[in-house]
């Protein structure tokens, strides 16, 4: 998209722009093969116990997730 010509700024919006509307598509359409494995669905509903259980571990969630995510963007830069 470079409604005002070609220059740097433009490919920096570019790509921005096609992240956001491959993120828009892939909630959407809630594919679980193309999300991170740690981002599928749910099969049964969270229990007290199991929230005892997890309580603390959203940080090592969260860089699982962002570790994942990274492979992703880096496999598909090296495919294209």
């Amino acid at each position: 998209m470079n409604p005002f010509g070609d220059d740097d700024e433009d490919f920096q919006t570019s790509d921005t722009l096609d992240y956001n509307l491959e993120v828009s598509y892939r909630c959407a359409f809630m594919d679980e093969n193309s999300f991170p494995s740690r981002l599928s669905r749910t099969e049964k509903e969270p229990t007290e116990e199991a929230d005892d259980e997890n309580e603390g571990q959203l940080p090592k969630f969260l860089e699982e997730i962002d570790q994942e995510l990274s492979e992703l963007v880096i496999e598909r830069s090296t495919s294209e």
